[in-house]
C-alpha cells in the first residue's frame, strides 16, 4: 500500500491544537534536561577543563564530569569541592584502577590533602564513581582538621560506588569520614589505610549504608575498618579480611550507636578486645553473617561491653585462634536464635549466653567450610548449618 504524503490542509483544527501543544511541551522542559552535558578532563590538562576542581565550578546541575585514563595530582586535582551540586564525577566503574587521584603527589607544608570534601548538603544527586584514591597527606595538627584522610563528608549524603580507597591517613577516618551523613557507599574497596579512629571509614551521627564493600588490611586504635558513634549504621554484603585495632579489629561502635549487620563476612582480624566486632554502650542486629577466624583477648568474633544490646540470627562465630565467641555479655541484652558458635579457643557460649546454647534452635558444632583455608566459607552440601528449621546459616550458601 502506498503511504500518502501528509499536508498541512490535512491537520484540522484538533490536530493543530496537538501540534501546538507539543510544541509547548518541549519547551517548558526544564533547563538541565535540554543543557546537562558530559565534561571530560584529562590528567595533563587538554580536556574541557585544565583540571577537575575548574570543571566542578564550571558544572551544572545533572552534568557528568568524565575523567579520562591516567593519574590526577597536584592543585585543582586534589580537596575538590563540589559546591553541593547534583553532578557525577566518573572514572571508569568497570576498572576504578584506570583513573586514579593520586592526593601525595604535591605535598605543601601544612595543606590538607585528601581528595574530596563535600560540606554544602550534597544528596543523592551527587555521585562518584569508577575512581582509585590513594596517598593523603594530613598534616595539620588539629584532629578535626585530620577527618577523613581521602574523602570528607559532613552534613552530605552523596553515593559513592565502584571506587577504591588506598593508603588514606587520618586522626579520624583514614580514607572516609561521614558525619551528619546518609552517604550510601556501594561495591567499593577499602585497602591499607589507617587512624586512630575508624581504619578505613569513621560515622559520626547520621545513618549511613556501606553495601558490598571490601575492607582489607586497614587498622587504628578503635575499629580496624569501620568506627561509629552516635550513628545508625547499616552494612550489608561487605566483606572484612585481615584489619587490626586496639578494640573492634573490623568493626567498633560505641557510644549509642545502631548496627544492622547484614550477609557479611568477617575473617582474620585482630584485635586485643573485639577480633571481630566491639559494641560499647550501643547495639547491633546481626543476620546471616559468617565470622570466622577472628582473634581477640577477649571476644574472638564478638565483644559486647557496658549496657548493650545484641540480636544475633542465623549467623555463624566460628573458629576464633585467641578468645571466645561471644565475650562479655554479663551486662548486656541478648537474644540469640538459629546461630552456629563453635571451635572458638577460650569458649564459645560463655557466662550469661550459656543458657542459649540448646534453646532456639542454635548449635555447637562445626559449621563445615567448604574450603576455610582457601578462603571459601561457604558450607557444604552436608554442613549442620542447612538446617531444616533455620535453613542456611551464614553469609553464604
Amino acid at each position: 500500500m502506498k503511504l500518502r504524503q501528509i499536508k498541512r490542509s490535512d491537520l484540522t483544527i484538533p490536530g493543530r491544537r496537538l501540534v501546538f501543544a507539543a510544541m509547548c511541551l518541549a519547551c517548558s522542559l526544564p533547563a538541565w534536561q535540554a543543557s546537562a552535558r558530559t565534561i571530560v578532563v584529562r590528567p595533563d590538562g587538554t580536556g574541557d577543563f585544565p583540571t577537575i576542581q575548574i570543571a566542578l565550578d564550571e558544572a551544572s546541575k545533572n552534568d557528568v564530569i568524565q575523567l579520562a585514563r591516567g593519574t590526577y595530582r597536584g592543585r585543582g586535582n586534589r580537596n575538590l569541592d563540589f559546591l553541593g551540586l547534583k553532578i557525577t564525577l566518573r572514572g571508569d566503574p568497570a576498572n576504578p584502577g584506570s583513573r586514579v587521584i593520586d592526593c601525595a603527589g604535591s605535598r605543601r607544608g601544612d595543606e590538607i590533602q585528601r581528595a574530596i570534601h563535600m560540606e554544602n548538603g550534597e544528596g543523592r544527586g551527587t555521585v562518584v564513581e569508577g575512581i582509585t584514591f590513594v596517598g593523603s597527606q594530613m598534616a595539620a595538627n588539629e584532629p578535626l582538621d585530620t577527618a577523613g584522610g581521602l574523602l570528607l563528608c559532613r552534613g552530605a549524603s552523596p553515593i559513592i560506588r565502584d571506587c577504591v580507597f588506598r593508603t588514606g591517613r587520618a586522626y579520624s577516618g583514614g580514607a572516609i569520614r561521614l558525619e551528619r551523613s546518609n552517604a550510601e557507599i556501594t561495591r567499593c574497596r577499602f585497602e591499607n589505610n589507617s587512624a586512630e579512629m575508624g581504619g578505613a571509614v569513621m560515622v559520626a551521627f547520621g545513618a549511613p549504608v556501606l553495601k558490598e564493600c571490601r575492607f582489607q588490611d586497614n587498622h587504628a586504635a578503635r575499629g580496624g575498618a569501620v568506627y561509629s558513634m552516635l550513628a545508625d549504621m547499616v552494612i550489608t554484603a561487605c566483606t572484612f579480611e585481615n584489619n587490626t585495632a586496639s578494640l573492634g579489629g573490623a568493626i567498633a561502635c560505641e557510644e549509642r550507636s545502631r548496627l544492622l549487620l547484614d550477609r557479611s563476612v568477617l575473617t582474620g582480624n585482630y584485635a586485643s578486645y573485639g577480633g571481630g566486632v566491639e559494641i560499647a554502650e550501643s547495639d547491633i542486629e546481626m543476620n546471616h553473617c559468617t565470622l570466622a577466624y577472628n582473634s581477640g583477648g577477649s571476644g574472638g568474633a564478638l565483644l559486647l561491653r557496658g549496657e548493650s544490646g545484641a540480636k544475633i540470627s542465623y549467623s555463624i562465630l566460628a573458629f576464633s585462634p585467641k578468645g571466645q565467641g561471644i565475650a562479655g555479655v554479663l551486662d548486656a541484652e541478648l537474644s540469640i536464635k538459629c546461630t552456629l558458635v563453635y571451635g572458638n579457643a577460650d569458649g564459645d557460649w560463655i557466662d550469661s549466653a550459656t543458657e542459649m546454647v540448646n534453646q532456639n534452635d542454635n548449635l555447637r558444632e562445626d559449621p563445615g567450610f567448604v574450603d576455610a583455608a582457601g578462603g571459601n566459607f561457604s558450607l557444604r552440601s552436608d554442613s549442620p548449618g542447612r538446617d531444616p528449621l533455620c535453613g542456611v546459616l551464614g553469609a553464604l550458601p
